[in-house]
């Protein structure tokens, strides 16, 4: 049986929005790290760049590689809902599609998957880092003392966008109040596994410099956003821890 033709064990999610010069590059290093059954699925929202066409016509003749175009309800969290519900993988691998997170890491977090709910890919493990070094300090000091604390996640890195995770754990949750927003789903996501019980891991991984096109983020905007989110979580009354 061919790797195309089997029953997909990770489903990849890449949520884009122009990101045409960088997809089919970060596909083909994708495919040249992933060993297992895989399929790859691109989310786009409507790039005017053509992304979405432009991976469709690099692997046209290629069954694992789906793309996905939304004209409605766009936005990363819901570009990577969307994903999840419409992915066959046993586990879901998302990612960002600028090579800000490293392609060739993707194994690694296979492998690592085995042995907990969900690894994620921290900046701020010893070993982790990023290119920028005054942006790694501010999302170390908000993640770690602000973010952490007040949502007794246990991790380091509550701001992540590359991790692992299985999808029967993911699909348990109330994905409409998770998945919207920006990267603040994130933190939302940790919360809700934390309190069903799930195992996390954390692994380091360095953030790159991406190597074209421009950054989707409004800092100040997006330190308001997450600040309230964290806040509305906060003052959620505790309940009884479910099982995992």
């Amino acid at each position: 049986m061919t790797q195309q033709a089997a029953s997909p064990q990770v489903s990849v999610i890449l949520p884009t929005y122009n990101e045409a010069d960088n997809i089919v590059p970060l596909i083909h290093e994708l495919k040249r790290h992933l060993a297992i059954p895989h399929e790859i699925l691109v989310v786009d929202d409507s790039s005017p760049d053509r992304t979405a066409q432009v991976a469709q016509e690099a692997f046209a003749n290629d069954p694992s590689v789906r793309v996905r175009v939304r004209h409605q309800d766009r936005g990363l969290a819901t570009a990577i809902r969307e994903g999840i519900e419409c992915s066959q993988g046993q586990k879901l691998l998302v990612m960002l599609t600028d090579f800000n997170h490293d392609p060739a890491l993707v194994g690694q977090l296979v492998d690592l998957s085995a042995g907990a709910d969900m690894v994620i890919g921290s900046r701020f493990c010893p070993g982790g880092g990023m290119a920028t070094r005054w942006r790694y300090y501010c999302s170390l000091i908000y993640s770690r003392w602000f973010v952490g604390p007040l949502l007794g996640t246990r991790v380091r890195d509550n701001l992540c966008g590359y991790y692992i995770v299985r999808r029967d754990k993911v699909l348990e949750l109330p994905l409409e109040t998770v998945f919207y927003g920006y990267g603040d789903y994130f933190f939302r996501l940790l919360w809700h596994l934390r309190r069903r019980g799930c195992s996390i891991l954390e692994t380091p991984v360095v953030y790159r410099a991406r190597p074209s096109g421009k950054s989707k983020s409004n800092l100040p905007a997006m330190l308001i956003r997450y600040t309230w989110e964290v806040l509305k979580l906060w003052f959620t009354p505790p309940t009884r821890r479910q099982p995992a």
